[in-house]
């Protein structure tokens, strides 16, 4: 069950409503990108990421493209997102994102937390 009460619904919205609180957006946001849940991004987390973020655009915009070149594309975005930021050795066949790359990359954007605010 993938359920959550309101009141925890409420709870997660309020972090997104409140000017500050960097540390814990930067946390909101890094989890919500970690679907597996191991604490660090991944190809197949990034790849699921990208792939909603397409289909929700889609939903506002169909577009003719095919699913394959969308599912190339988010695994080509991916690899390149894990080739930047990554802090991981690039001989490792797996590579990742750790809190702290993310941290390293996000933080200093003069945006980030205007970009996770929900005014309600």
């Amino acid at each position: 069950d993938q359920t959550i009460s309101f009141k925890r619904f409420l709870e997660g919205l309020s972090l997104f409503n409140t000017p500050g609180q960097r540390d814990a957006k930067l946390a909101a946001a890094f989890k919500i990108q970690d679907f597996d849940g191991d604490g660090k991004l991944g190809r197949q987390d990034l790849i699921l990421y990208f792939r909603r973020i397409v289909l929700f655009q889609d939903a506002l915009t169909p577009q003719m493209d095919g699913a394959l070149s969308k599912e190339k594309q988010a695994a080509a975005i991916a690899d390149k997102v894990l080739g930047e930021a990554s802090s991981s050795p690039e001989h490792d066949k797996e590579r990742w994102i750790t809190m702290d790359d993310f941290r390293r990359i996000v933080a200093p954007m003069p945006d980030f937390e205007s970009k996770l605010f929900i005014n309600v």
